[in-house]
C-alpha cells in the first residue's frame, strides 16, 4: 500500500473511531482506534501514534475502567 493510502486509512479509522465514541460504544471505539494505532506503528508515525494517544486520554477519562480503553492504554504503552 502507498504511504498516502496508509495514512488515510489511518484517519479513517480514528475517524470510526470517534463516531464510535459519540455514538457511546466505548467497544468499537477502542476497536477502532487500536486499528488506527497499528497502522501508525507500521508507518512508524510519531505523529499518527500522537493522534491516538490524545484520543486515548479522551476515552479514559469517560470511561477509566472499561477493560478494551484499558487495552488500548496498553498497547500505547501507556498502562
Amino acid at each position: 500500500m502507498s504511504p498516502n493510502l496508509t495514512v488515510w486509512k489511518s484517519y479513517y479509522y480514528l475517524t470510526q473511531a470517534r463516531l464510535e465514541f459519540a455514538d457511546h460504544d466505548l467497544e468499537g471505539s477502542a476497536q477502532a482506534a487500536k486499528a488506527a494505532l497499528r497502522i501508525a506503528k507500521a508507518m512508524h508515525s510519531q505523529i499518527e501514534e500522537a493522534n491516538v494517544r490524545g484520543f486515548y486520554s479522551l476515552l479514559s477519562q469517560e470511561a477509566p475502567n472499561n477493560p478494551y480503553v484499558n487495552n488500548l492504554g496498553l498497547e500505547l504503552g501507556i498502562l
